[in-house]
């Protein structure tokens, strides 16, 4: 609940500069017009910044100097609900390249970071195991970047988050981790993005299935395998897996959060493949379809698969229908 303010000073370099202060709470200040208005320096663990306006300083709104240690993950720091406004960086989070045991699991959410010259938020190196949430990045069209990660910003998680008008990307991700360390993305807005080097994003949405007879009623009690490239989602006892047969009104026994794309060291987005194989009765086939919204996707099954079949036992091929 404190006013910093550099006033008339000719020079003075930190608003707040907090060192090896684990678990301390900066709360409720306006911090402007120094060259960092918050400079962290080795903070381990628990510290939060919630509720600070911090604006107006010619360098780093925020400066997070080795801090968030990867011997903490249970008790990450918290930057919530803060303004950083016109700022040279918005946050600016430094280690060096040897030292990847720093620059982990913090919480960003809540926050407006506007109008900060160049970066909203840039992360030097090691910038891993992040929670970014329900912010706000407005780069009201004289801001570069809002997201900058420029090296090793491993299974970092951006939901609800909203970038818009900056001069040259929303987005820009780098070196930022593939397979159990890509990094993931749910219902953000933005409009421009960069991904680049040993960089994959995979992006998330809700999907529901349905099973429907060929005239779009339900088909009850279907064998089904639901799976990309990278595992299965959803597998019933005929392909080896636990999950229900489709109820009476076809759906799966609940929704899935599952990919929906992704991108792969490319700006481009491919939308993913999703493979359903199914199985009635006797008869069983497989289809694909792919989405890129929360939806329910409908799969018809033959009205032919409530049939049996006849086998050739001179040959083991089975048919599905016989005429004279």
């Amino acid at each position: 609940n404190s006013l910093f303010d550099r006033g008339t000073l000719s020079s003075f370099t930190y608003g707040m500069y907090i060192r090896q202060s684990d678990d301390a709470v900066i709360s409720n200040n306006e911090i402007k017009k120094y060259q960092h208005g918050i400079m962290l320096e080795y903070i381990n663990q628990g510290l939060e910044l919630t509720n600070n306006y911090i604006h107006n300083n010619t360098s780093t709104g925020i400066y997070s100097f080795y801090s968030g240690s990867e011997n903490y993950p249970s008790n990450p720091l918290k930057i919530v609900n803060n303004r950083l406004v016109d700022n040279y960086y918005g946050l600016y989070q430094y280690s060096s390249s040897t030292d990847n045991g720093y620059n982990r699991y913090l919480v960003f959410k809540d926050n407006l970071v506007k109008s900060n010259t160049i970066y909203g938020v840039y992360c030097y190196y090691y910038c891993q195991d992040w929670e970014v949430e329900n912010n706000t990045f407005d780069g009201d069209n004289d801001q570069d970047y809002g997201w900058y990660s420029n090296r090793d910003g491993y299974r970092t998680e951006f939901g609800n988050n909203t970038f818009r008008e900056h001069t040259e990307k929303d987005i820009r991700l780098e070196y930022c981790g593939t397979g159990s360390n890509s990094t993931k993305f749910f219902y953000n807005t933005y409009s421009s993005i960069t991904v680049a080097n040993s960089c994959q994003v995979d992006i998330y949405n809700n999907l529901n299935v349905k099973t429907v007879e060929e005239d779009g009623n339900p088909f009850s009690n279907v064998e089904l395998e639901i799976k990309d490239s990278t595992g299965t989602y959803y597998e019933t006892s005929h392909w080896g897996g636990s999950d229900a047969l489709t109820d009476s009104s076809g759906f799966i026994s609940d929704s899935m959060f599952i990919r929906s794309g992704y991108y792969s060291s490319s700006s481009t987005l491919t939308v993913n493949n999703i493979t359903v194989n199914l199985a009635y009765g006797v008869r069983a086939e497989s289809t694909w379809f792919n989405f890129t919204t929360d939806t329910t996707k409908s799969v018809t099954v033959p009205d032919a698969f409530r049939f049996g079949a006849v086998e050739n036992t001179n040959t083991s091929v089975l048919y599905t229908s016989l005429s004279s």
